[in-house]
């Protein structure tokens, strides 16, 4: 069921991998990569099959993982949310499959798999994703790749400034003296709002991804990037209206995940709307943020969007409810804080101040609201809602 490989030569401070796989011609075919380039720094690590999971569960603690399914059968999905589950969590696993299906994907942005390759694989591109995905030795767990989403309960609820502004703030956060790089993802692909409101040109070109989605790598994402700031990147695409309604759920992750193997923050504009995609930006996201205004409508639909992704999708989405355009009148009336609380619960994440005439001029303009006026009640109730404080 599975197989481990070991090589107990070479410099412990190596990394190492736990190849699990029945061929050992994977194994043969990644040492003979690794041995024509003294620079890749890594070991494999071997042993008999059957005893790959004592392994894990004696204490050992390979760098990255490697486990190559031979089918897309229930067993073998099996097998992986078994060793998924034994190994130290911060461990990446990398998995080689012969497909991949939209309940595929949803299961790997579940189980936390790191990348994802097809079967057979290129020697080569599988080292180099190993090498990719070993977590620095001295990096902080707090450190990894963090994503952002914002979706709207209603229209006209302000879904892409608080996207807009949310990139922006966490592009000029700083952890340890330097900024964090941030990616801008704009996923309504038929708008492209994103590229308005910041005034920059989108790269994103799906003609040139969908019929060739292997050609979807490192190298043409830095292509497709606009940039903003040093710290701020934008993945946008503009399209004809309903010309990429379905894109594949496996593009849009590949997409986010190398976007992640790129960035320290992604923050995704989200459309309206389930798409066939929508399950795995959701499952992907470390927070996402449901957008809506203080009407009874908007808190009924917020509610309701909750309930559809608790139904849809279990506990594996960390959905709460933003209210934005927020008023403090000087007389109380209309809906009530308590009344908020007792319609969202723990969902509500807070209120983001009402910025309007700020914010239009932002948006005519296409610069962030932070240009305008450094210190405004969005930025400041973003700030304590996205950072904390």
């Amino acid at each position: 069921m599975l197989q481990l490989f070991k090589n107990q030569g070479g410099d412990l401070d190596e990394p190492v991998i736990l190849v699990v796989t029945r061929d050992a011609s994977t194994v043969q075919a990644m040492e003979f990569q690794i041995a024509q380039d003294n620079q890749l720094g890594l070991k494999l690590v071997e042993h008999l099959r059957d005893d790959a999971l004592k392994y894990l569960e004696s204490g050992n603690n390979p760098d990255v993982i490697v486990v190559e399914l031979d089918s897309i059968e229930e067993s073998e999905l099996h097998g992986l949310d078994v060793l998924m589950q034994s190994r130290p969590a911060e461990t990446p696993v990398v998995v080689i499959s012969p497909s991949i299906d939209e309940e595929m994907v949803r299961l790997f942005l579940r189980l936390r798999v790191a990348d994802w390759l097809r079967k057979p694989s290129n020697p080569q591109e599988l080292v180099q994703v190993c090498r990719r995905v070993v977590p620095s030795k001295d990096s902080a767990s707090d450190q990894q790749t963090k994503c952002y989403s914002f979706i709207g309960a209603h229209g006209g609820a302000g879904v892409t400034t608080l996207a807009v502004n949310t990139a922006i703030l966490l592009s000029e956060n700083r952890k340890k003296g330097a900024a964090t790089s941030t990616c801008l993802v704009d996923l309504d692909f038929a708008s492209g709002m994103c590229s308005e409101y910041l005034d920059v040109q989108t790269g994103l070109d799906l003609k040139e991804i969908l019929p060739d989605p292997d050609r979807l790598d490192v190298q043409l994402l830095g292509v497709m990037l606009s940039q903003y700031s040093q710290n701020l990147s934008m993945l946008a695409a503009r399209t004809k209206f309903g010309e990429y309604d379905d894109v594949d759920p496996s593009i849009i992750a590949r997409l986010l995940d190398l976007s992640a193997q790129r960035f320290s923050n992604i923050v995704i504009d989200m459309p309206r709307g389930w798409h066939s995609w929508t399950d795995t930006v959701l499952l992907g996201s470390n927070d996402c943020f449901i957008v809506a205004e203080l009407t009874v409508p908007g808190l009924r639909s917020a509610r309701r969007m909750i309930n559809e992704f608790q139904e849809r999708l279990g506990d594996d989405v960390n959905a709460r409810v933003i209210i934005n355009k927020h008023n403090r009148p000087l007389i109380k009336t209309g809906i009530s804080h308590t009344e908020v609380e007792q319609v969202l619960g723990d969902r509500f994440a807070g209120y983001v101040g009402d910025e309007a005439r700020l914010a239009r001029e932002a948006i005519d303009r296409g610069v962030p609201i932070v240009e305008l006026k450094r210190r405004n009640r969005l930025l400041k109730d973003l700030e304590k809602i996205i950072l904390g404080r």
